[in-house]
Order: C-alpha cells, then sequence, then structure tokens
C-alpha cells in the first residue's frame, strides 16, 4: 500500500508514525518466537542487550553499560544477577579497575547469544525481502540509521 504524505500536518504525521510503529510492533511480537531458539526464553531486552554489550567489549564494566544505556544501576544488578543465575555472565574484578566487576560471557551465554543472532538475521532478512531492490534497501537503512541518531534519549 502506498500512502501520499504529502502536505500533512505535523500532527498527522506523529498519528500516522504511532499507526506504523504499532503495526510493526505487533507484527514482531505475532512473528513465530520460537525461530529465536529456547535458550533466551524469558530474557527481557535489556539482558539480551547486555550480553551484546559484553561479547563485543569484554569484559565490559557494570558502570559502562550504565554509560551507555541510561539504566539505573538497581535496574541493571538485576539483570546481571538473572543473567548470572542462568550460567550466561560471570562477574568479574575488573584489571582496568580493580575497584569494579567487569563482565564476561559463559560458555552458555555465547551459545544462546549465537542462537539468538542467527534467529534475528532470519528475522531480519525477512523485512529486508519486503523491499524490492537494493536501492530501495539502502536508503531504507539510510533513513532508519537517520532516525535513530536523532531518537530523543529521554522525554521530557
Amino acid at each position: 500500500m502506498h500512502i501520499n504524505y504529502r502536505g500533512g500536518t505535523e500532527k498527522q504525521y506523529v498519528r500516522e508514525l504511532d499507526r506504523i510503529w504499532h503495526r510493526a510492533f505487533t507484527c514482531f511480537i505475532q512473528y513465530d518466537l520460537t525461530t529465536f531458539g529456547n535458550a533466551l526464553d524469558g530474557v527481557t531486552a535489556l539482558e539480551v542487550a547486555i550480553l551484546e554489550m559484553v561479547d563485543s567489549r569484554p569484559p565490559v564494566l557494570l558502570k559502562d553499560i550504565i554509560e551507555d544505556t541510561g539504566v539505573p544501576a538497581s535496574t541493571l544488578t538485576g539483570a546481571v544477577d538473572r543473567l548470572e543465575n542462568r550460567g550466561y555472565l560471570n562477574r568479574i574484578i575488573s584489571r582496568r579497575d580493580r575497584r569494579s566487576f567487569g563482565l564476561a560471557l559463559t560458555r552458555e551465554g555465547r551459545e544462546a547469544l549465537d542462537e539468538h543472532r542467527k534467529a534475528e538475521q532470519r528475522f531480519f532478512a525477512g523485512v529486508l525481502s519486503a523491499l524490492g531492490d537494493s536501492r530501495d534497501r539502502e536508503r531504507f537503512l539510510a533513513d532508519l540509521e537517520r532516525v535513530v541518531e536523532q531518537i530523543p534519549r529521554s522525554v521530557t
């Protein structure tokens, strides 16, 4: 479906974005989540983000995650505790700052994250297949990147 957005008011654009955003979210939650694997069943989006951060720059410090996400320390501590209890993370004394704890993935954590990433790749391949050619895909990704860069970190 093609909708002509020319000449709309800011209020109309916001309403349309709200409608599209909720449709996209509904599509995502209706997606067969079993394709994301059982390893991360019950793991929250924040917890997956923590696993991603730990994997991308080990051993990441708790204060680094707080700075990157803006999540309160108490929320982060609870999420890390849950991941540690599942056997996905270990707290380690940081070599960078001996007063701080770093986080490291366990073998089980790495396997769960790998399983999740493979499922995400299948999901996103399906999303991109809705776009016609590489030019449409490149434009979509560039526009999405621009939007993400401008999303306010907090609403006041």
